[in-house]
């Protein structure tokens, strides 16, 4: 009886070491999958970290827009989200090099960004970066064109200059210009247009856009306090606000003339609606002309006669 006794007391004792075990072994496996997922998320907070919602919603819209205009038709779901996904891509990678090469000033500004909160290394971005450019390429060469391949090569490579030396050069203007006028390009071109007439359209467009966004950023960096603060050479700072102000208003006279070439492709419906956004681009050039004091006013103007610049195009093009 009495080793009858003990065998059960040993059999329980042995069945309770195993339950133990089990259950350490449950704990030890929820311990780690907790791990994984909080790093998961860790990891894609640094990733989200470098997305600029307003840049991505722009780059979002200008590709919309511009395959509407260069198809006269609304674009297809699949072709459209695929342009749109490799921009994006391209665009949190050229983030991430502007964001490695401004450090210093974000971390002296107190910026929410990734680097300047070191959640991730330098080295790390930089690996994530090449990431996202080869991956972009990718997708562009798979599913686009030669030529959206081609631009986002030379954007990458122009962000990589003016992210090194925007602290030196005043033509900070210039360069953002060009970005986004790039975006057009790319969402045109990636419709693989044959017409040259398509083709001229998308060239004039991206030219107006690049222009007047060079012209609204002058007008900022006069009006902005923080080039002072943070000793930034802008055009403003560089020549002083009364020659950046010719300058930007340069560029919008140049603008007013080449909006008036694509009325004998667009017809008589485009040229009148133009004309509201060239008048009002003038009045803001006018403006800042006469008073460098009104150059957030003016930025206003040009912001709207974008608008009205791309509305023009794309309900022209739709008739």
């Amino acid at each position: 009886m009495q080793r009858k006794n003990k065998n059960k007391q040993t059999r329980k004792n042995q069945m309770q070491k195993m339950r133990l075990k089990k259950s350490k072994t449950k704990k030890q496996t929820n311990e780690s999958r907790r791990e994984i997922i909080t790093l998961t998320g860790d990891h894609m907070k640094r990733v989200t970290g470098f997305a600029r919602i307003y840049p991505m919603t722009k780059v979002l819209t200008l590709i919309i827009a511009i395959q509407i205009i260069a198809t006269g038709d609304l674009p297809q779901l699949t072709h459209a989200s695929i342009t749109i996904l490799t921009a994006l891509i391209s665009l949190t990678s050229l983030t991430i090099i502007n964001d490695y090469f401004d450090i210093k000033e974000d971390k002296t500004r107190k910026l929410k960004r990734p680097l300047a909160q070191d959640q991730i290394t330098e080295e790390s971005a930089i690996a994530l970066a090449t990431l996202l450019f080869s991956i972009s390429l990718a997708l562009s060469h798979y599913f686009l064109t030669p030529a959206c391949t081609f631009i986002l090569i030379i954007n990458t490579i122009i962000m990589t200059i003016y992210s090194y030396y925007k602290e030196k050069s005043p033509l900070c203007a210039i360069y953002q210009g060009y970005f986004n006028g790039s975006v057009i390009i790319f969402g045109g071109f990636s419709t693989n247009p044959q017409n040259t007439a398509i083709i001229k359209l998308i060239v004039i467009l991206a030219s107006l856009i690049a222009l007047t966004s060079a012209a609204r950023k002058i007008m900022h960096s006069i009006d902005s306090q923080n080039s002072i603060k943070y000793k930034r050479i802008t055009l403003a700072t560089y020549y002083g606000d009364k020659t950046a102000s010719i300058i930007s208003a340069s560029l919008i006279i140049i603008t007013i003339f080449l909006s008036i070439i694509p009325t004998a492709t667009l017809g008589q419906n485009y040229l009148y609606m133009i004309s509201i956004a060239d008048i009002i681009l003038a009045y803001a050039g006018l403006r800042i002309l006469i008073n460098t004091k009104h150059a957030m006013e003016s930025q206003r103007f040009i912001k709207i006669s974008m608008i009205i610049i791309m509305f023009s195009f794309i309900v022209t093009a739709l008739l």
